[in-house]
């Protein structure tokens, strides 16, 4: 019995190296790891919870097949408010601190149905400090976005861009549909001043059901968020940067989608000239 326990936890270690994380007083630093497989891991960031709580929880280093940094794996526990609305899922980002002590930090968020908007989502990560994060880190967290949105809605045919303001954190926002259509010219212009300055006088030129796409939405909840706005005249920090990852149709494989790039979901201005003119990256090289 003993030997078969031995080659069973053989047989796991070879799928990916597991990282415990266990309570501690402080942040992680060099002094928290304890050898060369454990260190000891805190949550950086939960919608309802305390964004200083640690939780002893183990997640899976090793991501060979997936893309982008991020692990799916089944929920161990129910014991926390992340776990709310998918009780059965999570989704663990891993980043590299930019220290090079080599310590994971692991990232969890919810994207939330915005109340009043239909299906139309949004979503919020806080940057810890020493992120380490990079423009691969932030096409995950779009994938990791998506997945989220599909299963709670998995015939959606819908998109999810993450914008990133580095040193702050990154939102996140899906097309906005249904009742979202109406609500969002509504609030945007004292919401998202920059924003709705840019687009006020969209139309759209193809197919698309909305005027207002996935990375509209991610921008609206960044200018929500904020106490001072931002002035018609002025830019998005320097850095800025936004990436999608969804899919156009059902026929369509969900992926990493450059900024307005379906031929049938055009508007004018698009949302190249859109992010341009606000400062913010949006290529995906």
């Amino acid at each position: 019995m003993y030997l078969s326990l031995l080659k069973a936890l053989l047989s796991l270690l070879t799928i990916g190296r597991l990282v415990y994380a266990t309570p501690v007083p402080d942040r992680v630093d060099q002094a928290d790891r304890v050898d060369d497989s454990t260190v000891l891991v805190p949550s950086e960031y939960y919608p309802q919870g305390n964004p200083s709580e640690y939780h002893s929880r183990a997640i899976s280093v090793s991501t060979t097949g997936l893309p982008f940094g991020f692990h799916v794996r089944d929920n161990s526990d129910s014991n926390d408010a992340a776990d709310a609305e998918a009780p059965f899922k999570e989704y663990v980002a891993l980043a590299e601190p930019s220290d090079g002590t080599g310590l994971v930090k692991r990232v969890e968020f919810r994207m939330r149905r915005v109340p009043g908007w239909g299906a139309t989502w949004d979503g919020h990560i806080q940057e810890p400090s020493n992120s380490g994060w990079t423009k691969a880190t932030i096409q995950g967290f779009a994938y990791q976005g998506y997945l989220q949105v599909m299963a709670e809605a998995p015939n959606a045919v819908t998109m999810v861009s993450a914008l990133w303001i580095p040193g702050q954190g990154v939102w996140l926002g899906t097309i906005v549909h249904d009742a979202g259509k109406q609500v969002f010219p509504q609030q945007a212009p004292t919401m998202a001043p920059l924003l709705w300055g840019q687009i006020k006088d969209r139309v759209i030129t193809g197919t698309t059901s909305s005027k207002y796409h996935a990375e509209d939405m991610a921008c609206f909840a960044y200018e929500r968020y904020l106490v001072n706005k931002i002035g018609p005249n002025q830019n998005y920090p320097q850095g800025a940067y936004i990436t999608s990852f969804g899919r156009y149709n059902t026929n369509n494989a969900a992926s990493l989608k450059p900024a307005c790039s379906s031929s049938s979901h055009q508007i004018n201005p698009p949302c190249t000239v859109t992010m341009f003119a606000m400062g913010i990256d949006y290529l995906n090289s």
